[in-house]
């Protein structure tokens, strides 16, 4: 029943934002496991990330993508993180196991998205946990990399 709303929601995301230019056109393509288009991280802090995450998806299957964008010229960010991590298919086909941590850095939006494979062990509460208390106090003080490897962290711990 999830995988059915899903889709439904899927099309609408799609059908809403079809009206004016297509969003999958503008959406970035993927550099690895940061994807740090809005250039707030040094390159050593990606590397860090990178690694983590690309170890961490080795031993679990779990697959997180960090993504840093400039804006979401418009788009609503729940609609820009569903097609971003429908569009590049995070975590793998059978299990649904992704996760997505998306910022805006203009519109001071952040999300975290979860394939359903996942969702009952990192809960859209456990997110909002998460950005709350982890992310949103160190972006206010200009602490990306520590907001960003601190959630990262507890969804990690969370999913092992």
């Amino acid at each position: 029943m999830k995988y059915i709303l899903l889709l439904f929601l899927s099309a609408v995301a799609l059908t809403a934002t079809s009206s004016a230019k297509p969003m999958s056109d503008t959406l970035p393509s993927p550099v690895g496991y940061v994807n740090d288009f809005a250039r707030i991280l040094s390159s050593g802090e990606t590397q860090l990330l990178d690694s983590l995450l690309s170890d961490f998806e080795q031993r679990t299957t779990n697959g997180i993508a960090v993504v840093t964008i400039d804006s979401l010229n418009g788009a609503l960010i729940e609609d820009y993180s569903l097609i971003l991590f429908n569009t590049w298919g995070l975590g793998t086909k059978e299990k649904n196991n992704g996760v997505l941590l998306l910022f805006s850095m203009k519109e001071r939006r952040v999300r975290i998205s979860t394939g359903t494979g996942i969702e009952q062990i990192l809960t859209d509460a456990d997110c909002k946990k998460i950005i709350d208390t982890l992310i949103i106090p160190n972006f206010k003080n200009t602490q990306y990399f520590e907001g960003i490897k601190a959630a990262v962290d507890d969804i990690m711990l969370r999913l092992k």
